[in-house]
């Protein structure tokens, strides 16, 4: 189920990270589509059991094996690419990047949502770099495009989503990759 779902959110992230949000038909309900999507991704690769680990690919510490076995069961593969996933949620952020510092009636709007969603998981993924028994996918994610990104949204936004992207940015700057 989870693997299902993973992979019909990328493809919904896709569609609607190909297409530019200004010029989309329906501008509010595409947003609420990506708000949605973004957020169900962030809590399944940060709040679901195991979920970051099977979609990076971690091999397990410990396997049981069937006494006649002569090899280790062989690991499934992720229902998407942890890298092109990677990729789409980094055009996302820079694609919600306001232009402008968002003003107190525009705090909490859809834009914000994802901006601080998006920085929930970001935040996530480098702290997962910083473990000793981080997997090799998630050691060559490269975060280093989305500091200045996230510095400027700190700067931009209000509410909840600063501070979600306060918490980001935190945890790139204790990172020493970053």
């Amino acid at each position: 189920a989870e693997a299902d779902l993973l992979s019909r959110l990328f493809r919904l992230l896709s569609r609607l990270g190909d297409a530019p949000l200004v010029q989309a038909a329906n501008l509010e309900a595409e947003l609420q589509n990506l708000d949605v999507a973004v957020r169900l991704v962030t809590i399944i690769l940060t709040k679901t059991p195991g979920a970051l680990e099977r979609l990076t690919q971690t091999l397990p510490r410990c396997v049981e094996l069937a006494d006649d076995a002569l090899a280790p069961p062989q690991q499934d593969v992720p229902a998407v690419s942890f890298s092109d996933l990677c990729a789409l949620l980094t055009k996302l952020v820079v694609a919600a990047e306001p232009a402008k510092h968002v003003g107190p009636d525009e705090e909490g709007c859809l834009r914000s949502r994802i901006s601080g969603n998006l920085a929930l998981l970001f935040g996530a993924l480098c702290e997962a770099q910083g473990k000793d028994s981080a997997p090799p996918a998630l050691m060559e994610l490269d975060l280093s495009p989305l500091v200045q990104i996230f510095v400027s949204l700190l700067r931009k936004e209000r509410g909840r989503a600063q501070s979600n992207i306060g918490v980001c940015v935190t945890r790139l700057a204790q990172s020493s990759r970053y």
